[in-house]
């Protein structure tokens, strides 16, 4: 990290809010895989040593399979750096993943003796990418550094040019950042890297996905209608990091948690350390900053709007009005999401000058923040009134809606309204 930052000011100081591609990129790129693997290992020792890895059961599982049992061969190591597929912008990948590919093992244990065909699912992933650089393509024609931060944009423009255009220009880039993940990608599941065994309930293999090591699910991100989903389909490799090699491993003491509240000090730390990560740019803070106010905003929004999961003996109307409610929340979520959170705030993240960005929130009126703000005003006011805050079920986590087969006996079915594109236990 103390390398990566150097590097990053370093870049500041001769290449100001460029965007020329610099070794901070693949630098990027090898502290994850660096702190990764230096877990992986060290929980190895832990194992070893028979030693607790986590009060979480779930976390200690994840950590136990993803655990080196021994230290690396110093090629080994290198070639998990390298690795073409992720070298320049992902996909992160663990060190256990990568060392059964490359011994076979990870087809092996599934009955096969070499690497399965390739062609199609990476043939995917390029169209999916191909499909992006339209986007990006686009794009183009909606510059941000050198017209956003100007007068003839910021005051000589009427209110819905300014928001309209940022909408366009910020969903656009998100599209070059899909363009190159796709590749990459594509070059993962070329390889055979991307294996991910579909099995029943025996645990027989009955088919197979590609879908093992993969940056981004652009369709999940773009049709969100809450942080979650967002932020779980979005540079996965990096949130993995975020979640299992920062949030988790952050143990502070009792003390520190009665003045920070549950996992708050986790949760500081975890948004400071992805601010350094990208960069020393205002906008990024200022982005980070405004992203914890959307975090608070969202989570009133989904707990007032969600609606109950239905029951068993729910009756016809109580469902008409469960879909009601879930269109509702769909598509004010979508709009929030996106007028507010993704592009408003994501135009300083974009712009990398703070002061810029604030010059855009303040042409616009604030918009972005003033909405969800009050959404949460509004809900928390009602809320005190009515003294009733029961949470609805978390969209992200799948609900329970009941039906009815033809014979009348009615069953129980899950369905989840934000499927990820991966499906993998840890995740």
């Amino acid at each position: 990290m103390i390398y990566l930052s150097a590097g990053h000011l370093y870049r500041m100081y001769t290449d100001y809010l460029g965007w020329k591609m610099d070794h901070t990129l693949l630098g990027m790129m090898f502290t994850v895989k660096a702190c990764t693997f230096a877990y992986n290992y060290a929980d190895g020792l832990a194992i070893k040593a028979e030693e607790k890895l986590h009060d979480n059961p779930k976390v200690s599982d994840t950590r136990r399979q993803r655990a080196l049992a021994k230290l690396p061969s110093l090629l080994e190591y290198f070639s998990f750096v390298f690795f073409f597929g992720g070298v320049l912008v992902g996909p992160c990948f663990e060190m256990k993943e990568y060392l059964d590919f490359t011994d076979l093992s990870l087809f092996k244990q599934d009955g096969l003796t070499r690497v399965p065909s390739t062609i199609l699912p990476s043939l995917k992933n390029v169209f999916y990418a191909l499909i992006c650089g339209v986007f990006m393509v686009i794009g183009w024609k909606f510059p941000v550094i050198g017209y956003m931060e100007t007068d003839a944009y910021l005051n000589k423009t009427t209110f819905w040019y300014r928001y309209g255009y940022a909408w366009i220009a910020i969903t656009c880039r998100r599209f070059q950042y899909y363009f190159a993940w796709y590749l990459a990608e594509a070059g993962c599941v070329a390889a055979g890297l991307g294996y991910m065994p579909v099995k029943d309930a025996s645990g027989k293999v009955v088919g197979m996905k590609w879908d093992r090591v993969t940056n981004a699910n652009a369709w999940a991100v773009e049709t969100a209608s809450d942080l979650p989903t967002i932020t779980n389909n979005w540079n996965i490799g990096v949130n993995n990091w975020l979640k299992h090699y920062i949030f988790f491993r952050i143990n502070p003491p009792h003390w520190v948690n009665k003045i920070f509240g549950k996992n708050g000090l986790a949760q500081i730390l975890t948004k400071m350390i992805s601010a350094i990560w990208h960069g020393f740019y205002l906008g990024y803070y200022a982005f980070f900053a405004s992203a914890a106010l959307a975090t608070i905003c969202d989570n009133d929004f989904r707990e007032f709007m969600y609606p109950q999961p239905l029951t068993a003996t729910s009756t016809e109307s109580e469902k008409k009005s469960y879909t009601r409610r879930y269109v509702t929340w769909r598509v004010l979520g979508w709009l929030i999401q996106f007028g507010c959170f993704m592009n408003y705030y994501g135009e300083a993240f974009q712009i990398l000058d703070a002061s810029w960005g604030i010059a855009y929130w303040r042409s616009t009126y604030w918009i972005g923040h003033i909405i969800p703000v009050a959404f949460s005003i509004i809900f928390r006011l009602y809320w005190a009134i009515t003294g009733s805050r029961a949470k609805a079920a978390k969209p992200e986590q799948g609900k329970s809606v009941a039906t009815a087969t033809a014979t009348g006996n009615a069953k129980t079915q899950t369905v989840d309204a934000t499927k990820s594109k991966r499906s993998r236990k840890d995740e």
